[in-house]
């Protein structure tokens, strides 16, 4: 598995409670997936 160039920008670090932030942040897959990554669910999810 190799790693994108966007994950490298990537500005999972950055939470904003706001719902509409949220909604933004959760419809850019490149961000959702940095997300998961560095919160370990992707592996999570591969593991099942």
């Amino acid at each position: 598995m190799t790693l994108s160039t966007e994950q490298d920008s990537c500005t999972c670090h950055i939470i904003d409670p706001s719902p509409r932030a949220w909604n933004a942040l959760l419809l850019t897959n490149s961000w959702w997936q940095c997300w998961m990554e560095t919160s370990g669910l992707l592996s999570l999810l591969q593991n099942h």
